[in-house]
């Protein structure tokens, strides 16, 4: 797959997206990157508007009434130029009584892999899990893996897969890497410029942990 470097004003369209909502009350916010894989023709605000449907339709109905949708923002790397859509009252889809709703610190990692087997051509996310009926123990069951899978299976078929039908694409990115002196035990690693790696495969983790904190 395509990887590249960026940070010099050329080459790329990329953007970073944050999806921001509030669970019962609470910032928080998830996001990925993706790139203009046609002609640059992407602005930061075709691109906010580019993911509203997938929020809207699919990343919602993992939320519940209680929680709110609050936005979208997007800022292009290479311009710093940024874009953003604004939800108004927009809940969640899973109704849901107080005591069966889950405590707003516990989630689940989403893996976005790369052909690149480095710890930085790799990138994660973490969505909420907010439906205590989707978990047993430490893991989701049958009724959360389904849940979060179809919200992950939405995200894919948006940004994944042929780049005759889609314009743009899920990346991991990061800025440039130190170089690390050599050591009695390992050389010297060199450094990395600011890179880009597409994205292969996105995978949902039965495992839930809980964040320290999940505010914005």
């Amino acid at each position: 797959m395509a990887r590249g470097t960026w940070g010099d004003g050329s080459g790329e369209s990329l953007f970073r997206v944050k999806v921001q909502f509030r669970l019962n009350g609470q910032p928080a916010q998830t996001g990925f990157h993706l790139r203009d894989i046609g002609f640059n023709t992407f602005t930061p605000q075709q691109v906010a508007e580019h993911v509203q449907p997938w929020v809207q339709n699919s990343f919602r109905t993992i939320l519940t009434t209680t929680d709110t949708v609050e936005g979208i923002d997007v800022l292009a790397l290479q311009t710093a130029e940024g874009g953003s859509v604004s939800f108004s009252n927009t809940t969640g889809a899973v109704a849901g009584t107080p005591q069966q709703i889950a405590p707003a610190f516990l989630m689940a990692t989403v893996s976005l892999k790369g052909e690149l087997r480095k710890r930085y051509g790799q990138g994660r996310m973490f969505w909420p899990v907010r439906v205590e009926d989707w978990y047993s123990l430490e893991s989701l069951n049958t009724a959360g893996i389904p849940a979060l899978q179809a919200v992950v299976t939405a995200l894919t078929d948006r940004y994944l897969g042929s780049t005759i039908t889609h314009n743009l694409r899920l990346v991991n990115v990061h800025g440039p890497i130190d170089a690390k002196p050599a050591t009695a035990d390992h050389p010297i690693v060199p450094a990395v410029p600011a890179s880009w790696y597409d994205v292969t495969s996105a995978r949902l983790s039965t495992a839930i942990s809980s964040l320290r904190s999940r505010k914005a």
